[in-house]
């Protein structure tokens, strides 16, 4: 019987042993789905940001995109304008003063 009652109290310090091991446990996790959730909630504003980053660049671009298309047409435009100046003109050469 004395025999029964010890190996009855070491089961019961196993178990509370285990049940305390068990509740460190689920307290870790319940921590780590909180990180989790933190983890996720920074991604989705990560990924919000990089879209409207995005959204911003491609708008940029395209704004470039006009001002050196504007831009190219305004150098043609300027050049075109300095070829035909230059077919029209009428240089006179310089005289070149002689040497004794």
């Amino acid at each position: 019987m004395e025999e029964d009652l010890k190996n009855q109290k070491d089961e019961n310090t196993i178990l509370k042993n285990s049940a305390n091991t068990f509740e460190q446990n689920i307290v870790l996790l319940e921590n780590n789905v909180k990180e989790l959730k933190l983890i996720v909630e920074r991604q989705e504003s990560l990924s919000e940001s990089m879209t409207l980053l995005n959204d911003i660049l491609e708008k940029k671009v395209a704004t470039l995109e006009v001002q050196n298309e504007r831009q190219a047409a305004e150098l043609e435009r300027l050049c075109d304008s300095l070829y035909m100046h230059k077919k029209n003109a009428r240089i006179e050469k310089p005289e070149v003063p002689k040497t004794p």
